[in-house]
């Protein structure tokens, strides 16, 4: 027992989880909170100062009780993990945005001819400019946010389980001094999809003519044998992780003639390429993405059931995108499922 507790004692490292919580200036409150309390408290005392001799108590505290509430709950409260403040400001800017974008400035008050009809009831009746978050990726695979640049890296998972203690204990705290170096904000990403394993199957079936023995090649067949039989009892799904660093200072270089913009992808990148050294340390296998590796990411992002190969060709941006119609795929697969083997 005192072994197991010695181990578990050193897996541990100190990230703090205060980073972005504001300070507290006067009776525990924030600038914020105290700056939305003020801005209440001084109406509150100019009618208590103006209307004291004039009105009874009572009405007078009745009349401004209300106003003292509703900045009360604005200062304190909070919904979904936010300030009740900045979740109404949401709320406002969310009911004031036109529902219906197109992607230049509409020159008159009409959609174009492929948009489905206007439904007053469903939209507030204005047309505005689709403003999509990145608006380039450079050669690098650094994302432009216009102020602020994003490069992705993709991270593999470690099985820490089959590590000893010290092993363990080593790589948490690796985890953590990279958590603690970062010097901007960082998104980590988990995502799932589908596995398409008929054509993982059909590519080991091809390959496994060219095997230069027999046995070998009848290996490889009921390998993806089994890897069709795995697709049709099960539904697997392969995770991937995204790291997101942003930058939104460019590092000093003392270079006149580069643009801050150059300079803020620049420092994307680099960091990036700390983030993926630092994880290559606990044992994750990591790179930092090229154009094509981060055009297939946000591909998917956006649709997790298309192809993510980057020679996929894309939409043009003036043409609607439709769902292809795969009923005639579907029809084909099931009357192909009791042919003979192909292979």
């Amino acid at each position: 027992m005192s072994r197991s507790l010695a181990a578990d004692a050193l897996v541990r490292a100190r990230i703090p989880a205060d980073l972005d919580t504001p300070d507290r200036v006067v009776m525990g409150l924030t600038v914020r909170q105290a700056a939305i309390l003020a801005a209440a408290a001084v109406p509150i005392y100019l009618a208590w100062h103006l209307l004291a001799d004039r009105l009874p108590l009572p009405v007078l505290a009745a009349a401004t009780a209300p106003l003292a509430a509703v900045a009360t709950a604005i200062a304190v409260g909070r919904r979904d993990g936010i300030s009740l403040d900045a979740w109404l400001l949401a709320a406002i800017t969310h009911r004031r945005t036109p529902r219906r974008l197109v992607p230049v400035a509409p020159a008159r008050d009409a959609a174009p001819s492929w948009a489905p009809a206007h439904t007053p009831a469903t939209t507030t009746g204005r047309l505005g400019v689709l403003r999509l978050p990145a608006s380039d990726i450079d050669g690098d695979g650094v994302l432009s946010l216009g102020s602020s640049a994003v490069a992705l890296v993709a991270a593999s998972t470690i099985t820490s389980n089959l590590n000893t203690g010290a092993e363990q204990a080593a790589q948490v705290a690796a985890y953590g001094r990279w958590l603690n170096a970062l010097p901007g904000p960082v998104q980590i990403v988990v995502s799932a999809r589908r596995v398409d394993l008929g054509e993982r199957a059909v590519r080991i079936a091809d390959a496994s003519h060219a095997l230069p023995h027999e046995a070998l090649a009848t290996a490889a067949v009921d390998h993806a044998w089994f890897l069709l039989d795995l697709a049709d009892a099960h539904d697997p799904l392969e995770r991937t992780i995204t790291i997101a660093c942003t930058a939104t200072t460019p590092t000093p270089t003392g270079d006149r003639r580069t643009s801050p913009r150059v300079a803020i992808a620049r420092e994307a990148h680099r960091r990036a390429a700390a983030t993926a050294q630092a994880l290559a340390d606990i044992g994750s296998r990591c790179r930092v993405l090229d154009a094509a590796e981060a055009t297939a990411v946000l591909t998917a992002a956006t649709d997790p059931f298309t192809a993510t190969d980057p020679r996929t060709p894309r939409t043009p941006p003036t043409t609607p995108v439709t769902a292809p119609d795969t009923s005639w795929d579907d029809a084909a697969i099931d009357a192909n499922r009791d042919e003979e083997d192909p292979w």
